[in-house]
């Protein structure tokens, strides 16, 4: 169906695209387009890209439902944690979280949020946007 679920609609239903932020900008909502459609559902791929100091984390996300796993190395060389309420999860000396706030007609709004200092390294994302 359409964006406003009046009409049926034939089209490519997968988008894979890229995007990047800096740990370090303030906590807020930005809205991710050009993906010619409403997604039902993403997966992200984010990672800093700092070979000594690399973190990451791989989500899915479907607007209401938010899951990740996480390198949380801080906590314990080599270990990995699940959260179940951010798709984006990057800790090192601070906290960046981010979720899908919503499904837009052409991407999609995720919420980040900054806690503490979280350097000054720029997170690489990938997504994969589902019809």
């Amino acid at each position: 169906m359409n964006a406003g679920a009046t009409a049926p609609e034939w089209a490519s239903g997968i988008k894979i695209g890229t995007f990047t932020r800096a740990l370090n900008t303030a906590s807020g909502d930005v809205a991710y387009t050009g993906v010619g459609f409403k997604p039902s559902a993403i997966i992200l791929i984010v990672g800093t890209p700092d070979a000594a100091t690399g973190y990451g984390s791989i989500g899915i996300d479907d607007g209401t439902s938010h899951y990740c796993q996480f390198n949380n190395s801080v906590a314990s060389l080599g270990t990995f944690g699940l959260a179940t309420s951010f798709s984006v999860y990057i800790i090192n000396t601070g906290t960046v979280t981010g979720l899908v706030k919503t499904m837009d007609a052409d991407g999609f709004t995720i919420t980040w949020a900054l806690t503490g200092n979280a350097g000054t390294s720029t997170v690489r994302g990938a997504y994969i946007a589902l019809r």
